[in-house]
């Protein structure tokens, strides 16, 4: 929902810090699949590498598997990230298909 980016930040400053970083790695993923599957759309604004230490380059990839390493180590969480970001990806995909067809 793009239409949401504007609060996002204002969203993460009141929300305690385990659920700000889930907030902010995985708004960090909606940013890259974004442009990756819309023609390098820039709808969504980049608000959070800087403070999740980040340093995105043109390669959307290789930003999300930066993003993966890094939600690792600030979760301590030793989940599948990239795995994680790519399945939200299908699902989201899989909506908009439905609704064209619909």
């Amino acid at each position: 929902h793009p239409e949401f980016a504007g609060r996002v930040r204002t969203v993460a400053k009141n929300l305690d810090p385990p659920a700000r970083l889930t907030l902010q790695c995985y708004y960090s993923a909606a940013v890259w699949l974004a442009q990756k599957y819309q023609a390098r759309n820039k709808s969504l604004p980049d608000y959070f590498s800087k403070e999740l230490n980040l340093h995105p380059t043109e390669d959307l990839e290789e930003n999300l598997r930066g993003l993966a390493k890094r939600h690792e180590e600030l979760s301590g969480a030793r989940v599948n990230w990239l795995g994680t970001y790519q399945h939200a990806a299908k699902v989201w995909l899989k909506g908009l298909e439905l609704r064209v067809v619909e």
